[in-house]
């Protein structure tokens, strides 16, 4: 399923399977980026990573 605004990712995610396999904590969507996220949205990948390990600092 290809999405192209951030709620249709997010209905997606919440529909989709993924959401049994993991404990997730939390979703962030960006406008920018899809599956080599990293690479095509540093920037917002590395916030997300921050934020995600922020807390045990």
């Amino acid at each position: 399923m290809w999405t192209d605004t951030a709620e249709e990712r997010i209905e997606a995610f919440r529909v989709g399977g993924g959401r049994f396999y993991a404990d997730v904590r939390g979703v962030n969507v960006h406008d920018k980026g899809s599956y080599f996220g990293p690479y095509e949205n540093p920037e917002a990948w590395i916030d997300d990573l921050r934020n995600t390990y922020r807390e045990l600092r």
